[in-house]
């Protein structure tokens, strides 16, 4: 999951099916592709130096809450079955 403070998540509904079509449309329709390159982006940006988080936040706020949406929901389906 990416990091988002309550202020920008909160502010924010969308259904799973939303956000799916949110980070599938970055990846001309390819889900997995959408979350890792959603993944990379921000990878490559914490390294940076100069990589403000809030800055981050406020400008992908959309696709952070979609990434995280679809992550926490897809992650249901590799748990062990008990």
């Amino acid at each position: 999951m990416i990091y988002q403070d309550s202020f920008y998540g909160d502010l924010i509904e969308l259904s799973f099916e939303e956000a799916v079509q949110m980070i599938s449309r970055r990846a001309g329709g390819d889900l997995l592709k959408g979350m890792l390159e959603m993944r990379d982006m921000h990878d490559q940006l914490v390294v940076d130096e100069d990589f403000d988080d809030e800055d981050f936040q406020d400008a992908w706020r959309y696709e952070i809450k979609a990434y995280n949406i679809v992550f926490a929901e897809m992650g249901k389906l590799f748990q062990e079955k008990v």
